[in-house]
């Protein structure tokens, strides 16, 4: 009798078969309108795709084939590019092929799916606004951060109850490496390089995704890879610090966070605070049809928080 697949295994064969994440109606509709306007242009355009994990991945994926651009395969790393590669039009047909939301018949996956691609969407605006002084352009900044938890989310698409037993697991004080062994039967970080590279990912992009234990020092970066690794962590820690802790408790670990990644990147306390005041109002560009519970959750009431605080300095 054969052994039954891994769930590491079954993930694979699952983004073999299904690898494009749902998108948002919001970003559809908002890309349909924007790639039939005159006078389309590619960083208006690039904008909006990456206000949706969805659209960002295909794109990446797509222009990065090996198939469609040969000698650019595994070098796109920022949507503008991609979509210079695959042009305007194949950008308007790729938001036309893209599945929905509505093809997840379970309420609570696809509520869990949204609120991780806010996650990611929060996480790139943060890396976006502390990437000056870095030798990474905005948009590089913008998708290392969002992608920086790619296991996670590909998890949760094709094992939704084993992302939700890992992610118990973490919140329970496991570290995460040791939850996604035991119910994955591989890191997290080993799933994101695999899946990245299967999509011909540049290999900044995929160094990206690698996290840093809590138990390791933070050092200063020598290379643009390694700078952009270490400031999508730190993007990931205030995304968290913003969405789990009480709002009064949050100010004591953004400082613990400056303390860890300040001086590896140049970045000091009040940057940080304005990072995720500034990711608070980019949720203002977002809407119910993105995300129906977007203004209710605990993620956008602390980001909102922030705004507030910046819009009061």
């Amino acid at each position: 009798m054969e052994n039954a697949p891994s769930a590491f295994d079954r993930i694979l064969a699952g983004i073999d078969g299904r690898p494009d994440f749902p998108a948002s109606p919001g970003a559809l509709r908002r890309i349909d309108r924007l790639a039939d306007s005159e006078g389309e242009n590619v960083l208006a355009l690039a904008s909006e795709v990456l206000k949706d994990v969805a659209l960002t991945q295909r794109a990446l994926r797509l222009a990065n084939s090996p198939q469609v651009s040969p000698a650019l395969s595994g070098t796109i790393q920022t949507v503008s590019h991609a979509i210079m590669v695959l042009g305007i039009d194949t950008i308007r047909t790729l938001t036309g092929s893209l599945e929905g939301f509505e093809r997840i018949t379970d309420p609570v996956h696809a509520d869990n799916l949204r609120l991780e691609f806010l996650r990611a969407y929060v996480r790139g605006t943060i890396a976006r606004d502390l990437c000056g002084g870095l030798p990474i352009l905005s948009e590089e900044a913008f998708v290392s951060a969002a992608f920086h938890r790619l296991a996670r989310m590909v998890t949760l698409y094709h094992e939704p109850e084993l992302a939700e037993g890992i992610e118990t697991r973490r919140l329970a004080g496991w570290p995460e490496d040791a939850a996604s062994r035991r119910l994955l039967g591989a890191p997290y970080d080993d799933l994101a390089q695999r899946v990245a590279t299967r999509w011909s990912f540049p290999a900044s992009l995929v160094a990206a995704m690698r996290s840093i234990p809590d138990r390791i020092a933070v050092q200063r970066p020598a290379t643009k890879e390694g700078a952009m690794r270490v400031l999508a962590s730190l993007a990931h820690c205030l995304c968290s610090i913003a969405e789990e802790l009480p709002i009064e408790q949050q100010p004591v670990a953004i400082a613990r966070a400056t303390r860890r990644y300040g001086p590896a990147l140049g970045t000091g306390e009040r940057a940080m605070r304005d990072a995720l005041g500034i990711a608070g109002f980019k949720l203002r560009e977002l809407g119910p049809a993105d995300d129906p519970a977007l203004v209710s959750r605990p993620l956008t009431v602390a980001l909102t928080h922030w705004a507030g605080a910046a819009e009061n300095v």
